[in-house]
Parts: C-alpha cells; structure tokens; sequence
C-alpha cells in the first residue's frame, strides 16, 4: 500500500508576509522579497556593477539542462509532488519543505531542490534553506543561481568561514581575468554581505580576499562601501582617500569622500575645490547638484542659488534643477520667480509622459503652487493645483486647503457643497470628505450638525477607526457622552494599539471626576502606546488632579506645558497652581494661554472659576 502524503487542514492564521534579507533584487532566493540599502553612495555614483543572475523563478537558462534527470512522474511521486504544491499554495511551508526535500534525495532532480530552497527561505529557515541550496548546487554543479545561492545563505547565516572558498571561487581570485570584471564581481557581491549577523567580520573577510587588488579604485570604492555597512567610518574614509588618490578625477571618490567628511563646511570644501580644479569635468553637474544640497542642508541659500543658476543655464529644463531652485527661491521670499519656476517643472513633466518623477514630488509641487496662488488671493487657481494631487496623504491636505479656502472667501455654505460634490464623485472618499466636513463645522461651534453629519454615514463606516474616533468626539461636543464612550470602546476594539482612543477615553472619564482608578489605567496605557506625548501627559497630571494629589498633578501638567504650551493645558496647570498656593505663577501661565487661544473654552470656564472673568461670547 503506497505510503500517502496527507496535506494538514488544521485552522491557521493569515500568514505575515516576510521582510527578507536579501538586498539584490536579483539574488537567486530573492524571489520572496527584499529590503532596501541605505549606501553611502548611490544615483550617478553608484558603483558599476555586472548583471547578476536572475531570480530563481525565471532562471532556466543558466541551468545544466543537459544533465537534468529523465524524471518518471509514477503515481507516487506525482501524488507527493501534487500534495508539496497544494500546501505550499495554501500556506503550510513547512510541510511542503519536508517533501521537496525528499523529492529531491528521492530523484536527484536540481528543480525539486531549488523549490525546496524557495520554500525555506520563505519560512526564514536559512539552515534548511542552505541545506537545499547545497543539494541543488551538488545536482546542478554548473548551475550559477546555485553556486550564488549558497554564498549568499553562508554569508546571512553567519557562516563566512564556510563561506570563504566560495568566496574566493566567485570573485576568481585565483584565475587571471580582466580587471573590470573582477572590480564588478566584487562589486555585486559587496551588497550580499549587508546580511550578515556580524557585518564587521564580513567586511574584514571582503577586504583580506581584495587585498591583492587593492590598487584599483573601484575596488576601494566597494570596500568604502562594505566598510560603511560594518559601521567601520575610519576604514571608509581611509579607502575612499585611497581610491582618489589612484584617481584624483573620480567622481566616485570624491562625492564618497565628502559624505564621510565629519564637519560640513569640510564636505563643501571637498566638492567646491573639485569642481574648480576640474571645471569641465564630465560629471561636473552631478556633482555641482551634491554640493548644492549640502548647502541647501546648511541653509546657505545664496551659495545655493549661485550653482544652481549654473546647473540651469546648462540645462534650463532640468527637472531636479528647477525643484532645487524653486526650493532655494522659495527660502528667500522669492515667490514670483520660484512659481515661475515650479509651473516650467510641471510643463515640462506633462510633456514627458513617461516621467520618472515620482507622484509624491509632483504633488508636492502642486501644494506649493496651490499656496502660492492663495497668497496671491486667487481662490480658482489655487483649487486648480489642489485638485492635480493624487496622493492619499497629499490629496488630503489639497481637500482640507480647497474647503477651508472657500469657507473663508466664500462662506461655510460653498464649502460644504464643494465637500458635498467631491463625495459624491469619489464615494471612496466618503469617510475622509465627512471628517473634514465636520471639522469645519465643529470650527464653526455647530456641533449639532457635526455630529449628524457623521452619524448619518455611521453604519457604512463602523469599521474605520478614524471615522468612530471623531464620531465620539463630535459626540462629546453635544453632551452625548454614552456615545463618546460605546465608540471610544468600538476603536479600541479595532485597533488596540490606538493611544489616541485610550487617552480620550481616559481624560473624558477624569474630566467628569468618573472612575478615576479606570480612567488614570486607560492615560497610562495611552502614554505606553505613546510616550512624551504632552497631550496624554497632560491627561495624565489632569487625572492626579481629580484625584487630588496635587503635587504629581503638578509635576506632570509642567512637563505637558513644557512640551506643547497651549491654551487647554494651560488651564489645567494654572488651577492646580492656584490650588497649590502659587496664584501669581497661575495667573502668569493662564495669560500666557489667553495670548495663543483666548476663545478656549476650557481656560475662559477655568477663569470665570478662579478669577469671575466673563467668558468670552462665541
């Protein structure tokens, strides 16, 4: 009777996808995901490097196809391979594993072997994901994925003694090749070793191997690089000096050296001295660009301006100039000239319709313009700029603009009907439309038409944590505070790790002098989820109050003021002062409140308390 391979259907879990390791999108395993380098060099700059094999998914050709197995698919085998391949769908990684794997002992097939690895590595299993790798390089001993594969899993698993002849074998050291293609081995093979356990090992293993080439400048700039993913600035700098004086024309070298200088103004130096030795070097505008955000970092826009009116009248188009300068001019009060130039940087990036600038940069250009034009009171153009942005973050922000623009040059009744008609050409954007609705119209003290706005759509919305958290608060604002807290509740609920929701619920408690042990547990689980937040901090001293240990109330309340000194908080310390003794410092600090919110309704009802100052009308 044929032993089956029976697929687990035990309840699991929605599967986490997985930040893997690697960081060459083309490495072998890289098939599952990988993050992103932060390298000290990159852009114009980045070293060359040779095209790496492809993903294992697509890689057939570099397979010894000659030497594969004529693989029979008896029904044995063909039921456990149907049975890998089910669980691996269906997210049993585990189980799939153990049956690749004993596919391929079982067959001696190089593919088995290599989906064995895949489904390893996915599991972040890099022992059994390097013990497959090994089988599937002995299979397909001409196969390159392979070879790579198990370098790159020795080196993540920390094994670089293993590692080092495979090391050696994959930068050839022992075989007379031409210089360029060693300098791109290395090169490729510098950004495995970001996944190393211990990075300073790998580098100090990278740099003894390099050792006999060291006169070549790109081999310094990739051990520059490898010394800056150990950490190792001293041994960076040292290489990336080297490589300049091997070539003292390197751009490389030179923009290397001046993002490992210490001080800025020696940074600056590095790049200004360059380009006036060599003024008509090839990379003269890329690195003129480099030095100028280092200036624009130091906010010497004048310096700024002067090399990017040179980078302009070589390339008046150039979209990163006109951004540059526009940003520079913008600085300096120069508005007309700096709109003048953003609208040239979008022309001209409508008019390449496969641009390469990201959204975000557009949309944050037609921010700009957009303020620009409501300075210049010109309501129309400035909605016209709003209305390009696409973004969800920034497309927010031109809404929240648009509505607030048009309440105050048009009134509250255009404003709405603006929001009204977004909602209902974008019903996707109905939650953010009412909460911006109701923001204005809480501004405008109608609460009663806040809240009804909100409750109107509340059953579409009852999933959206935003939506029920100014849903309570609105409620809040027409006393309904059975509501306030059923759907604070609901948002912790949703999202436990909702600081926001803990601390409203907890201060909203306090406030009404209502269970204090409940609510002084909800600010401190508040204040975990979110610490040095003045706002929850303020709660907190707020709730010792209403306890009536003045002193911590005390302590607390300072803290919060010393971080957001606004007109609420600035209530709550000045009563626990008076209380304390300290009226004159509790005057002083209520005035202080007066001067950035006299409309506060928290300090006008503290002062007509403590002092019978007449609350201001609304």
């Amino acid at each position: 009777m044929l032993s089956r391979a029976v697929i687990p259907f035990s309840p699991r879990g929605k599967l986490r996808p997985l930040a893997l390791a690697y960081t060459h999108p083309s490495s072998p395993i890289a098939a599952c995901g990988a993050i992103g380098l932060t390298l000290w060099l990159i852009g114009a700059y980045a070293a060359p490097v040779q095209a790496a094999p492809a993903p294992i998914a697509s890689d057939e050709k570099s397979e010894d196809t000659e030497n594969l197995p004529k693989l029979t698919l008896n029904p044995d085998i063909l039921e456990q391979l149907i049975a890998a391949e089910i669980a691996a769908q269906r997210g049993y990684g585990g189980f799939a594993l153990q049956q690749y794997l004993s596919l391929a002992l079982r067959t001696r097939d190089p593919r088995l072997a290599k989906r064995a690895a895949e489904l390893a590595y996915r599991q972040r299993d890099l022992d059994q994901s390097l013990q497959a790798a090994q089988l599937w390089s002995e299979l397909a001993p001409k196969s390159v994925p392979a070879q790579r594969s198990v370098l790159e899993l020795q080196i993540a698993s920390g094994r670089l003694e293993e590692a080092r002849p495979n090391l050696q074998k994959w930068l050839q050291v022992h075989k007379k090749i031409p210089l360029a293609e060693r300098e791109g081995l290395a090169a490729e093979l510098q950004q495995s070793l970001v996944n190393a356990p211990n990075r300073g090992q790998a580098y100090a293993l990278f740099e003894s191997l390099l050792r006999p080439y060291e006169q070549s400048e790109k081999i310094q700039l990739t051990l520059a690089r490898a010394a800056m993913q150990a950490n190792n600035t001293s041994a960076a700098l040292v290489h990336a000096q080297k490589a300049l004086k091997l070539n003292p024309e390197s751009a490389n070298a030179i923009v290397g050296l001046s993002q490992l200088a210490s001080e800025p103004a020696q940074s600056i130096r590095l790049l200004r001295d360059f380009l006036t030795r060599y003024p008509q070097h090839p990379d003269q505008e890329a690195i003129r660009q480099t030095l100028v955000r280092q200036y624009i970092e130091q906010k010497e826009w004048e310096a700024a301006e002067v090399n990017l009116r040179q980078l302009q009248q070589q390339k008046p188009n150039d979209l990163d100039t006109l951004l540059l300068l526009a940003r520079v001019l913008l600085q300096k009060n120069a508005f007309s000239e700096a709109e003048s130039l953003l609208a040239r940087y979008v022309q001209n990036g409508d008019e390449k319709a496969n641009s390469t600038k990201p959204g975000r940069e557009l949309d944050i250009v037609y921010l700009t313009l957009g303020q620009l034009r409501e300075e210049a009171q010109d309501v129309a153009a400035a909605i016209q700029w709003y209305e390009r942005v696409q973004g969800a973050s920034q497309r927010a922000t031109a809404l929240a603009r648009s509505a607030k623009l048009l309440r105050d040059k048009q009134g509250m009744a255009v404003a709405q009907q603006y929001l009204q008609q977004r909602r209902a050409q974008n019903p996707a954007d109905d939650a953010r439309l009412r909460l911006l609705e109701s923001s204005l119209l809480r501004e405008a003290k109608r609460h009663n038409e806040a809240f009804t706005l909100l409750n109107d759509a509340l059953s579409e919305h009852e999933q959206n944590p935003d939506y029920l958290y100014e849903y309570a608060l609105s409620a809040e604002k027409i006393g309904r505070l059975d509501i306030l807290e059923t759907q604070l509740r609901r948002v912790i609920a949703l999202q436990p790790n909702d600081a926001r929701a803990y601390n409203a619920l907890g201060y909203s408690l306090a406030d009404r002098n209502l269970r204090l042990p409940e609510s002084l547990t909800l600010i401190q689980q508040a204040l975990r989820l979110q610490p040095n937040d003045p706002m929850i901090i303020d709660s907190l001293g707020w709730v010792y109050f209403r306890m009536g240990q003045l002193e911590q109330a005390e302590t607390y309340l300072r803290q919060a003021y010393a971080g957001l000194p606004d007109a609420e908080i600035a209530a709550h310390l000045g009563e626990v002062l008076w209380l304390r003794g300290q009226r004159e410092q509790a005057q002083q600090i209520w005035r202080e409140g007066q001067q950035r919110e006299a409309d506060n309704t928290v300090l006008q009802e503290t002062l007509q308390r403590y002092l019978g100052t007449r609350p201001a009308t609304p």
